[in-house]
């Protein structure tokens, strides 16, 4: 069954009565392989909450009730933010698991799932021999707790080392 498109973003399911979700209609998301990133992150930043984003959207536990649903019926949920800062998507993928997925498949929504999702899963999104080596180390062990990854000691990007502020460290 092909799609006339393959991804959602921003997926919300406002309507004008609040959330209005409808399982038909993402059982045929699922069932067409449509990716769907919910862009949860920018609409409840950490720590504060936008007003307007509630009355609009609905409490953040409705949004993430949603995701849930969605990830149960075989949606493919990515990873992603309007923000180009990491800590807001590593806040994404925290609130995925307070959606229900586990630390693993929340960090494949944000690395594997999402490079699929762009069609570029050959280049990057796994660690495997050819790909890119875009890797991050953070302290702690994000499997067991998802905040770690807010605790990144080093980046390898495109085979480059680089401190935790993304600054090339050069070789002595």
């Amino acid at each position: 069954m092909k799609s006339e498109f393959d991804m959602i973003e921003h997926c919300s399911w406002v309507g004008n009565n609040g959330i209005e979700y409808d399982k038909i209609v993402a059982d045929l998301i699922a069932k067409k392989g449509i990716f769907v990133v919910p862009t949860v992150a920018t609409c409840y930043p950490k720590d504060y909450v936008k007003e307007k984003w509630i009355r609009l959207l609905g409490p953040l536990e409705a949004r993430l009730q949603v995701i849930h649903n969605m990830f149960k019926q075989g949606v493919h949920i990515i990873a992603g933010t309007d923000d180009s800062e990491f800590d807001t998507l590593a806040w994404e993928i925290e609130l995925l698991t307070r959606a229900n997925l586990s630390h693993f498949e929340a960090i494949q929504a944000a690395t594997k799932l999402a490079a699929e999702a762009l069609g570029i899963d050959d280049q990057t999104g796994s660690i495997k021999s050819g790909k890119r080596a875009d890797i991050i180390a953070v302290e702690g062990n994000p499997l067991e707790d998802i905040r770690s990854l807010n605790q990144i000691r080093l980046i390898v990007k495109n085979g480059q080392i680089l401190d935790s502020r993304g600054i090339k460290i050069e070789k002595k």
